[in-house]
């Protein structure tokens, strides 16, 4: 028995040391991709990432898999763009977002991730519904995949008859560009009924239109109107367009300014032009050519260059106006010619419009000019404060920092100040 108990304890005592021995290797190991990953490897950052998300050699946190997987994916691995994929599409450690998911997804395939598109392919064949978007959207544009429009129409129908919102809302615009629009109008209805806000805005605009279904413009303002009380900029677009024009809805200038300027502080450039056209002509709201001219900026810094040229001309709506002279006398004192400056302000004071004098009083006020005159620009200034809310905050700036910008004068509640000088290269002498 003696002789059998002594090779047994050594091999119990072998085995014992090898264990010890693999583990030590093991915390070795982590120890050194750890090192890597902090001097900055990105494959290393990216097996970090990876046993945060996992909990595996270390406690498991979403925020932490996110912070290594977002350094390393800027190093261009593209296991941490997957990564990264993966947190937004099932919203661990970030705030859920499928469409980042999607682009991320996108550019780990397109970078080289094979293993990620046989498993969204695989995804896909059994009916998953994200992979089934993912994909058609790669084979939609060709971004990691070849383009296939065929294959993409696949997809999205596989994922739309499975409740997909994005699906759904994607056919409808695939369909609609294809010439369907009785087919389009169906699934952004059924999109729409998911609360997709696109596709109510959609299912809005092809009643008003008569597109795909027969026309009820009043039916289509009030769910044009549901679709801009929740925030949708182009619904509220289309909104204040109604009530200019009358379309399922009784003509009103007011209600049509207030979602114009709704739309125009939410980007959409159409409505930046339109509410500083409106501000110029004073319908809906008072007549304001500073507040107009901080909106004709931002619309022409949107693309709106054209169209105003296009209005400045002898045949355009704003051309001869007292409004243009305003442009002009901005543009010649925005060249430091102040003389012709000063005389199409005097013919804006002579329109009765308060601007006039207030741009002279910005001018006197001009250490620059060599007819500079403080007393008076005050003097001015004072007097047009009392018509014009731009003087009466330029004069309270004088006051207090002993000196004005003019550039403020396009500085609103409403509008962050843009480039007027952009905007008058647009302005002809």
């Amino acid at each position: 028995m003696k002789c059998l108990l002594v090779p047994l304890l050594m091999l119990a005592l072998s085995l014992t040391a090898k264990g010890q021995t693999a583990a030590q290797h093991a915390i070795d190991s982590i120890q050194t991709i750890m090192a890597k990953a902090e001097g900055g490897d990105a494959s290393a950052m990216s097996r970090v990432g990876y046993w945060y998300y996992h909990g595996k050699h270390i406690k498991q946190s979403y925020e932490k898999a996110m912070q290594w997987w977002t350094v390393a994916a800027r190093r261009n691995n593209v296991s941490a763009i997957e990564g990264m994929g993966i947190c937004y599409q099932h919203g661990h450690g970030v705030e859920r977002d499928t469409v980042k998911a999607i682009q991320l997804y996108a550019t780990s395939i397109k970078q080289g991730n094979k293993q990620l598109r046989e498993r969204l392919e695989q995804e896909a064949d059994s009916n998953d519904v994200f992979a089934c978007v993912c994909l058609a959207l790669m084979h939609q544009k060709g971004t990691g995949v070849a383009k296939d429009a065929a294959k993409a129409m696949s997809l999205f129908e596989r994922a739309a008859s499975h409740h997909s919102v994005d699906a759904q809302r994607e056919l409808a615009l695939l369909t609609l560009n294809d010439r369907r629009p009785r087919e389009a109008f169906q699934w952004f209805a059924k999109a729409a009924a998911q609360g997709d806000l696109p596709s109510l805005f959609w299912t809005a605009r092809m009643l008003m239109e008569g597109m795909g279904i027969e026309k009820d413009a009043e039916r289509g303002a009030k769910i044009m109107q549901r679709a801009a009380d929740l925030g949708f900029a182009n619904a509220q677009y289309r909104l204040a367009r109604a009530y200019i024009e009358g379309t399922g809805v009784t003509p009103n200038a007011e209600m049509a300014y207030r979602w114009m300027l709704s739309a125009a502080e939410r980007e959409v450039a159409n409505a930046q032009y339109e509410v500083a056209i409106m501000l110029i002509k004073g319908k809906g709201t008072s007549a304001d050519y500073h507040k107009a001219t901080a909106w004709m900026a931002h619309a022409v810094a949107g693309g709106h260059g054209g169209t105003l040229r296009k209005d400045l001309r002898d045949d355009g709506q704003l051309a001869g106006t007292t409004y243009h002279s305003y442009l002009l006398g901005l543009k010649y004192y925005d060249r430091k010619d102040y003389k012709n400056a000063i005389a199409q302000f005097k013919d804006l004071e002579r329109a009765k419009r308060p601007e006039g004098k207030t741009m002279q009083a910005i001018i006197m006020l001009d250490s620059f000019y060599t007819k500079s005159n403080v007393r008076k620009g005050t003097t001015m200034l004072t007097e047009a404060a009392d018509d014009d809310p731009t003087a009466a905050r330029l004069l309270l700036q004088l006051q207090e920092q002993g000196y004005i910008d003019w550039k403020e004068c396009f500085q609103t509640d409403e509008a962050a100040q843009t480039d007027i000088s952009a905007m008058l290269q647009h302005v002809t002498l």
